[in-house]
């Protein structure tokens, strides 16, 4: 009997301390904190880099702070759990960092590696065409204004597989910029290459619509947004040109 009562009160105080170590766990990982640092620069005129005074924010937290003259920014004390980081300077597009994730509790904050924001472009596209061209896929558009100020100036054009050109639905993007004529562009997308075969998810029997929107100085950024589950571009003009519609040219064998 002496040994029955012996095992009974031991497992007893197992199940004590097993039950009062996962109390004790549970209120130590919703405590813990740490840090997160990086660096940012925004850049305008296509060249002008700034480091100091980007506000840098944690989303759905009261967590906002500003680069110092290196760039540098430190976030100290925030609770564990996944975040987003919001990057923004005037005149300027907002840049996200998504799904930022700090377990806390160490003694090293995460890094971040380098962030650009870029200035929102000037540069309007309108009067998109597009042209199939033996296994090309040809685009041409007019800036506005022209490249006579020694600016250079293009296009980022998007291509989708839904006409209502939803940006979450986008495929995916190419630039260029304008070359023979200061307020035309001119993009042979992908050219020499057959786009059915270099990229398998275009298929020859589908219609494709495509929507471009100005560029300057090649001054663009792109992080992927994981809410919306696609890339975005920031930096380039937000006034959107005519839609067009095309099909990619099938693969020629020789």
């Amino acid at each position: 009997m002496k040994i029955v009562q012996f095992i009974q009160v031991s497992l007893l105080s197992i199940l004590i301390v097993s039950f009062g170590c996962t109390k004790i766990t549970e209120v130590e990982r919703n405590s813990l904190t740490g840090s997160i640092q990086g660096k940012a620069q925004a850049v305008k005129a296509g060249t002008v880099r700034i480091y100091e005074d980007i506000r840098v924010s944690i989303d759905g937290t009261d967590f906002v702070t500003q680069t110092d003259e290196n760039g540098k920014y430190l976030f100290e004390n925030v609770p564990a759990g996944v975040y987003d980081l919001t990057y923004s300077y005037e005149g300027c597009a907002d840049f996200k960092r998504c799904g930022v994730q700090l377990v806390g509790g160490g003694d090293y904050p995460i890094s971040i590696d380098w962030v650009y924001v870029p200035e929102i472009s000037n540069t309007v596209v309108t009067d998109l065409t597009v042209a199939i061209e033996f296994q090309r896929v040809r685009f041409r558009a007019t800036i506005n204004p022209g490249t006579d100020d020694n600016t250079s100036r293009g296009m980022f054009v998007c291509i989708y597989d839904d006409e209502s050109v939803a940006y979450n639905k986008m495929l995916d993007w190419y630039f260029q910029n304008a070359i023979s004529k200061p307020n035309e562009v001119d993009l042979r997308w992908l050219e020499n290459t057959t786009l059915a075969g270099y990229i398998p998810e275009f298929d020859p029997d589908k219609t494709y619509y495509a929507v471009a929107y100005g560029l300057t100085d090649n001054n663009y950024s792109v992080y992927f947004d994981t809410h919306l589950g696609s890339e975005v571009v920031t930096g380039i003009n937000p006034t959107p040109s005519n839609v067009v519609s095309f099909k990619v040219p099938a693969i020629v064998k020789k």
